[in-house]
């Protein structure tokens, strides 16, 4: 017999490099108490990542789950004796678990064991079975040669049936791995975490996130912004591919599903044609803007130049220019659509 708590697959929806391989887990464990609460969460995950200062792992994802009713609970588990019956508890409970090892320890990777692999993953356990012990993971990214249509690539939360003890091999090792540098990942040590119903939720429709988008947030000074004014001193960062590539993901692909939710707004309003391809437009002219933007700043670190101050602040008024363009483009949309 099963303990299951469902969920869709999402497939073909949003890549890891539109939303990373922890956070696209987490909208799929929101997703289990609304569907669409996959879909609100990674807009607001994208959002507050463009234009909000940093917060820590836990206070950020609580910041968005505040506002679909939900809570992101911290679990400290000290003896790895409990982690199995734990997990069970809390599916029995009808909440979803979110684990966040280390990529390297996970036995289905193919980068598995691999001491130069650094970087954290994240995924669900969702089932487990009475009888066999046999836990139910939900993975995005990392399920190489899968055969699955879209296997390998970031899409879809895929089904992975794993023995308790090979789980329980992933959380041991991670916790040995972050045991040597507890001070840099105290978010993760012995840790797991709860997806919660804690009360009502504020977002309930597509027109809901947009005049919260209107009312409460500001576009006019973005983190991006941020990297340009600092590009100097961030030049070794910068010209690090990986960090390059960070940067990209998290100021330009991200910003994708923010664009897919407003034409999702849209269609819900039936929106006339016209409108929509003159929004089609101007994604184009501002994902051409950000990576003219991104572009050079990578191009500036490689050749270790610095970008003049002049230079900085026309990138900077470029960017936050293309921002105004935008709020004020879904402001008057949402004007026109209702009124008071």
């Amino acid at each position: 017999m099963w303990k299951r708590l469902e969920i869709d697959c999402f497939s073909n929806c949003y890549s890891v490099e539109e939303i990373n391989c922890i956070d696209q887990p987490i909208a799929g464990a929101a997703s289990y108490f609304n569907h669409e609460n996959f879909y609100y969460y990674c807009f607001y995950y994208s959002l507050l990542s463009n234009w909000l200062i940093e917060f820590d792992f836990l206070t950020l994802r609580n910041l968005i789950f505040k506002k679909l009713g939900l809570e992101l609970k911290v679990h400290q588990i000290e003896e790895s004796s409990n982690f199995i019956p734990f997990v069970k508890s809390l599916l029995d409970k009808k909440k979803p678990v979110l684990m966040v090892p280390k990529r390297r320890t996970l036995v289905y990777d193919f980068l598995f064991g691999d001491q130069n692999i650094k970087s954290l993953h994240g995924f669900l356990v969702m089932e487990y079975n009475t009888k066999n012990p046999v836990l139910v993971i939900r993975d995005v990214a990392h399920v190489e040669s899968s055969n699955a249509p879209y296997g390998g690539t970031g899409y879809g939360l895929f089904k992975l049936c794993l023995k308790e003890d090979l789980v329980l091999d992933i959380w041991n090792k991670s916790n040995e791995i972050y045991k040597n540098y507890k001070e840099k990942n105290n978010d993760f040590y012995k840790k797991i975490f709860s997806i919660e119903k804690t009360g009502k939720s504020h977002i309930n429709n597509y027109i809901d996130l947009v005049e919260d988008f209107i009312n409460n947030y500001d576009l006019s000074y973005s983190r991006l912004s941020h990297i340009i004014s600092s590009s100097g001193t961030l030049n070794q960062k910068i010209k690090d591919t990986n960090y390059y590539q960070y940067i990209r993901r998290r100021f330009y692909k991200s910003l994708s599903v923010i664009f897919d939710i407003f034409i999702k707004y849209f269609n819900l309003l039936k929106l006339n044609n016209q409108k929509i391809t003159k929004f089609i437009k101007f994604k184009e002219q501002y994902f051409k803007n950000r990576d003219l933007i991104l572009s050079k700043l990578y191009v500036s670190a490689l050749r270790g130049s610095v970008i003049s101050r002049s230079d900085k602040t026309q990138m900077i008024q470029e960017t936050q220019l293309m921002d105004q363009k935008l709020y004020s483009l879904i402001n008057e949309i949402y004007k026109e659509n209702h009124k008071q």
